[in-house]
């Protein structure tokens, strides 16, 4: 059987090992970053001012959660909630009892044109982010009449060295790996020669840093979700 890591914590990645399985391929969770909340105090955003929430992981939508009920938030009745990936709606679902779209890759033209096709007129969203992520999204989606405000409640941090040369010793002999994020890629192109193995990224930005990091083999999937990432993988291994 082929085996394939997939650079995520256990719960983001079921779902991906799921239609690997049914395609008889064994993916194997391999996080290479840690998301934490940000130790400080800051202020929450004024929910009024927007019109939506744009959730791009499932650990955002589980600490927004926690921080709008530990601060007695209201949460505004006619809000629309936008998610990337089936992972993110069903955490929506779970945490907020809340049906969210889900929309296109984070790439800002492709979250763009879904959110505009989600038939509803949204002209401001609130994005629960990480501390340090790309702005490229925010500017697309603003050339195109929605405002998206970064409210950073988390980092995310490498493991070590050591750790990932410890996991990749436990897990085995792989035919490729999944990377489903750009930090990902820089996090094992530190330890490892890029040209000994097969890559395949969730989307044109992780494709990118794959490229821009010397990887050599590497292909990317035309969508974040489960089904299509599976296919790609696929295609590539076989």
């Amino acid at each position: 059987m082929k085996r394939v890591l997939i650079t995520r914590e256990l719960e983001s990645a079921s779902e991906l090992k799921r239609e690997l399985a049914a395609l008889g391929i064994e993916g194997l969770a391999f996080p290479v970053t840690r998301k934490t909340p940000i130790d400080q105090k800051f202020d929450l955003p004024e929910l009024l001012h927007f019109d939506g929430i744009l959730f791009t992981s499932s650990f955002a939508v589980e600490l927004s959660e926690s921080l709008f009920r530990r601060n007695d938030c209201l949460l505004p009745e006619g809000w629309k909630y936008f998610a990337v990936g089936e992972s993110t709606a069903n955490a929506i679902m779970r945490y907020f009892n809340k049906d969210a779209d889900i929309v296109g890759k984070t790439g800002g033209s492709d979250l763009a044109a879904s959110i505009g096709c989600s038939g509803y007129r949204v002209r401001s969203l609130l994005w629960p982010s990480a501390k340090t992520t790309a702005v490229d999204m925010v500017l697309e989606l603003g050339r195109r009449g929605v405002g998206v405000m970064k409210w950073p409640i988390y980092r995310t941090t490498e493991i070590s060295q050591a750790e990932l040369a410890d996991s990749l010793l436990r897990q085995g002999n792989f035919d490729a790996i999944f990377f489903a994020s750009p930090s990902a890629v820089r996090t094992f192109t530190k330890f490892v020669n890029p040209g000994l193995f097969l890559a395949i990224a969730i989307g044109r930005t992780t494709g990118q840093e794959l490229a821009d990091s010397g990887w050599k083999h590497f292909t990317i999937s035309n969508s974040p979700e489960a089904h299509y990432c599976a296919e790609t993988i696929l295609r590539a291994i076989t």
